[in-house]
């Protein structure tokens, strides 16, 4: 794999690491402030509906205590308290708005008398409470069991005793509706219970004191039936209406009635959701796009790396060319290091030129070498020559004394000369010999020279090898001249030992 590859692969996971972390860090900080902010909104909006309950409650009590202040009760005048309930009845369009209970027990309601000595708004109102109750199904035929909450307030005398209670019924449709406009979200609404868990209001107004939160089967439900009633403001996540909901409870204040707002958990978090989905395609845009970005800075910051890397795999074959120079104009450590490779190259180059040069001394020294072991072997024919001679005149001593005597001193100046030429000739050969030594010695320290360079200098690695071979060649030639010099000292040898016998045989 190309490094410009791992490079960006590297450092898109290390982006991708990052931003997920930071996305997850950002998901639930923001989780948490918008589950605060949908808190807040909830308790808000309990406190709306408990606000509504408040007014419309209070507001059945005050018509309750401004309708005990009427003479006819406080007199109780019971024939004029129940016209006066008729009247009542007539103008707000409700059989149950006013009732009158007299200190004995029995509500006057029309033409009727009834016994309500065991009722909980007869008994509070003789205790001097106002109160509105629990709703119950009204039993008057106008308003076909329609639910409604009674309220009583006491009567009281001239005296300033309780002589009675005022009491009323009031239809809870309006309340309901007040009720069932209190949204929380998109699908979020508001339940209403009495203590026993009877629905007063809620999504469904159907539902109105016909269904108990029991009967969702929830023991969590329960609870907060339970909790509301104690006067505990919370908020739980429980299965509610057959969704996973947070549910957010309290208790209204003039009502002994429990508050709870309900809406799904996907809806209350879908605020949150958004932000994540927004997080998670911002993260892979980002990693997208820093890669495309770093892949291009990667490939930018490379380029003169793969020029250098082309340039020493051309130096690395038998083909390379030390003239060609690296063109990267950067301050950086690219720009320093194709600096580098250039002075290397210098250095090759130079080390090469120097190499071929002392490669060419070298062959001419080699042919003069050369010129010199032929004039030996002109030499040595010659001695031979004259060794015969020397033969020749020898087998001649019987031609006389005197010639005899001439052919032996010519013989004995021509083994002198030739001893001194023999000499002469190893002279040469000798100095020879260490001019060789000395061209070797100087290959030798251009071979531990190039020793240092790499396989980028194979082509010179051959050219000093057949320097060497050539060397070997010259070291022969010195040996056979060493042995021609040899052989022609034991020439001169023979040849004064054949003198000496001539000189004998002339004697």
């Amino acid at each position: 794999m190309k490094i410009v590859f791992k490079n960006t692969l590297m450092i898109s996971l290390l982006l991708a690491v990052s931003m997920i972390s930071i996305s997850a860090i950002g998901y639930l900080k923001a989780k948490e402030f918008l589950y605060e902010k949908f808190q807040d909104q909830a308790y808000d909006q309990l406190e709306s509906v408990k606000g509504n309950i408040h007014i419309w409650t209070e507001g059945k009590q005050e018509v309750m205590e401004y309708i005990a202040e009427a003479d006819e009760l406080k007199l109780v005048e019971t024939a004029k308290a129940a016209a006066l309930g008729t009247r009542i009845a007539e103008r707000m369009e409700n059989p149950d708005a006013f009732a009158f209970m007299d200190a004995k027990g029995f509500l006057y309601l029309g033409n009727a008398k009834i016994p309500v000595n065991d009722y909980e708004h007869f008994i509070d109102g003789m205790n001097g409470e106002t109160n509105a109750y629990d709703p119950v199904p009204s039993q008057s035929p106008e308003l076909n069991g329609a639910p409604i909450v009674l309220a009583s307030s006491p009567v009281y005398g001239s005296n300033g005793s309780i002589v009675g209670v005022a009491s009323g019924g009031y239809p809870i449709e309006s309340l309901i509706d007040i009720i069932s406009n209190v949204k929380l979200g998109e699908s979020g609404y508001a339940t209403v219970f009495t203590s026993d868990g009877t629905i007063v209001a809620g999504k469904n107004k159907e539902d109105t004191l016909k269904k108990n939160i029991a009967d969702y089967q929830n023991d969590e439900l329960n609870q907060i039936v339970e909790k509301s009633m104690s006067g505990e403001t919370g908020t739980i996540e429980t299965v509610f209406d057959g969704k996973d909901s947070l549910v957010f409870y309290s208790k209204a204040e003039e009502a002994d009635w429990g508050i709870m707002i309900s809406v799904p958990v996907r809806e209350a978090y879908a605020d949150a959701n958004s932000l994540l989905n927004y997080f998670i395609l911002l993260t892979i845009l980002f990693i997208t796009v820093s890669a495309g970005i770093s892949y291009l800075l990667n490939s930018r910051s490379l380029k003169p790396i793969t020029h250098i890397n082309s340039k020493i795999a051309e130096l690395a074959n038998n083909e390379g060319d030390l003239t060609q120079r690296l063109h990267v104009k950067r301050k950086d450590e690219l720009g320093q290091l194709a600096g580098n490779v250039n002075a290397l190259l210098d250095s090759l180059q130079e080390l090469i030129g120097s190499i071929l040069q002392e490669g060419e001394m070298l062959s001419g020294r080699t042919s003069d070498l050369s010129e010199s072991a032929e004039e030996i072997v002109q030499l040595s024919n010659d001695v031979t020559r004259n060794v015969q001679n020397a033969a020749s005149l020898s087998t001649e001593q019987e031609q006389g004394y005197n010639t005899n005597l001439t052919s032996i001193m010519e013989i004995t100046e021509t083994v002198s000369g030739m001893k001194d030429y023999s000499s002469l000739v190893y002279e040469k050969m000798k100095h020879a010999y260490e001019e060789v030594e000395e061209i070797n010695q100087e290959i030798k320290t251009l071979i531990n020279q190039m020793s240092s360079i790499q396989s980028s200098i194979l082509h010179s690695a051959d050219t000093v090898k057949k320097l060497g071979s050539r060397s070997s060649e010259i070291g022969n030639i010195v040996d056979l001249i060493k042995g021609i010099t040899d052989q022609t000292n034991l020439l001169a040898l023979n040849a004064s030992i054949e003198a000496a016998r001539a000189g004998e045989h002339g004697r």
